[in-house]
């Protein structure tokens, strides 16, 4: 048997031989278990070990290597041939290990890449194609194995078609770019597309790799907002060129009558001038007279509210008290507030300074104190308030009046609204008064706004300016 053995371990190890040596040293290897003979079977053990070894069977190396090494590592004064065959056994152990790690990383991989819903293309640094995965095959209308060895022209249009040359290939590290691509029954879909090259240990470009995913819903709602935000853009300019159109003749209009409705007010004061005391052509011109005026407060909104919606108003700024602006508008407007019995005050904080232009400052609280008279019960105080509040000048115009509803609230500041309250004492209101303020508050770049609890429970106006 011990013969038998021996020869059997000097057969050469080829293709050839080595089944056949194998089966011979598996053989002695019964044997010798049945007789008891542990120098002969632990002899075939390091021979089967060494056997699979050579032909790349780590793991069978590895179960005979083993069951050797766990008979002899116990042991004591080993040879020295025997402690080199342990570590040679622990180091087919740790190649195993790492075998069966990258193994398991490369099934991993492997999965991950044929299950993800983006198409995946590996070629060769010439363009053929060594793999593609299954959705990217799907994607184009292929089974993968049609696609191997192919050209990855084959996903493009005729009229993209340019071969690369290998040095453009190696020379583009990573590139994205948004193309279309062709399926196989010859539809064209927009894609876009992640390609990186693939490099070897040494650096040198090896293959490429393409990611590919169908973007054509996407590209599609593109070109339909695109289509839409042009068609918008048209709508506006058409609107705006109307509205400028429409602002211009209002202007010119209301300029042209400026001048006729002037007069008219004039023939008409002297006409009462002119008149005996008591007489009905006094009444007469004083209605026309005051005809007249309301006309011409119109048509002076009118101007004020083209001027601003076409941009010519222009302000001419400086450091402005409000003090002073407040105080003004307040003397203004005392004798009709006293006509209706309105008690008119003020309280204003010193050093409440604006960059404004004081025309238009002026305009605005007269606008807003001219409508607490106007919307104001007889005998209903109103009281306007100035304070610094941080980084603001907050202005208040508080009255008793005849209140705010939400319907009311919601139009305010719009252009000939007509709000829920009139005045109380037959005053004209053209509409424009609150629209013309919120444009002019806008203009010094402040912000405007009402609180009201609700109708007849009165309404404060605020108006916040940057301070100085």
């Amino acid at each position: 048997m011990k013969d038998t053995c021996r020869a059997a371990s000097r057969l050469p190890s080829n293709d050839e031989k080595i089944s056949e040596k194998i089966e011979l040293l598996k053989s002695c290897f019964r044997e010798a278990e049945e007789a008891n003979d542990n120098e002969t079977r632990q002899f075939c053990l390091l021979e089967l070990g060494s056997s699979y070894h050579r032909i790349s069977d780590f793991d069978r190396a590895l179960e005979y290597y083993g069951r050797f090494y766990e008979e002899q590592k116990n042991v004591p004064n080993q040879p020295v041939e025997t402690n080199v065959l342990f570590k040679k056994i622990d180091r087919l152990q740790e190649k195993i290990k790492g075998s069966n790690e990258k193994e398991n990383t490369l099934y991993l991989l492997k999965k991950a890449v044929e299950n993800i819903r983006l198409g995946l293309t590996i070629t060769d640094t010439t363009g053929q194609i060594v793999y593609t995965n299954p959705a990217d095959a799907r994607m184009h209308g292929y089974e993968a194995s049609e696609l191997i060895g192919k050209h990855a022209r084959v996903f493009s249009p005729p009229a993209q078609h340019r071969k690369m040359t290998p040095d453009e290939i190696k020379r583009k590290e990573q590139w994205r770019r948004e193309s279309k691509n062709l399926r196989k029954n010859g539809d064209i879909f927009d894609v876009q597309l992640i390609s990186a090259n693939i490099k070897d240990e040494s650096g040198h470009t090896i293959g490429n790799v393409t990611i590919c995913e169908d973007i054509s819903e996407r590209a599609h709602a593109r070109k339909l907002l695109n289509t839409t935000l042009k068609k918008t853009e048209q709508q506006k300019e058409r609107a705006e060129a109307d509205s400028k159109m429409k602002t211009d003749i209002i202007g010119i209009a209301a300029h042209d009558l400026k001048n006729p409705l002037t007069a008219i007010k004039l023939i008409a004061e002297v006409i009462h001038t002119m008149a005996d005391t008591g007489s009905p052509i006094v009444e007469a011109a004083d209605e026309i007279a005051d005809v007249s005026q309301r006309m011409f407060q119109l048509i002076d909104n009118l101007l004020k509210s083209t001027a601003l919606e076409s941009g010519k108003l222009r302000l001419n700024s400086e450091n402005v008290p409000m003090e002073f602006v407040i105080r003004e508008v307040v003397v203004a407007n005392r004798t009709r507030a006293d006509q209706k019995e309105q008690g008119l005050s003020c309280e204003v904080e010193e050093n409440c300074l604006v960059k404004g232009d004081p025309t238009w400052l002026y305009e605005i609280v007269d606008n807003l104190v001219g409508n607490s008279i106007k919307f104001s019960p007889i005998g209903r105080p109103i009281s306007v308030k100035v304070a610094r509040e941080g980084s603001m000048i907050r202005m208040e115009v508080i009255d008793k009046g005849l209140g705010l509803t939400d319907a009311d609230k919601k139009l305010l500041f719009g252009k000939f609204q007509r709000l829920s309250a009139i005045p109380t004492g037959n005053e004209s209101s053209s509409g424009l008064g609150l629209s013309i303020v919120k444009q002019l508050v806008e203009l010094h770049q402040g912000k405007i706004w009402a609180e009201s609890p609700g109708e007849n429970m009165g309404a404060t106006f605020i108006v916040e300016l940057p301070a100085l």
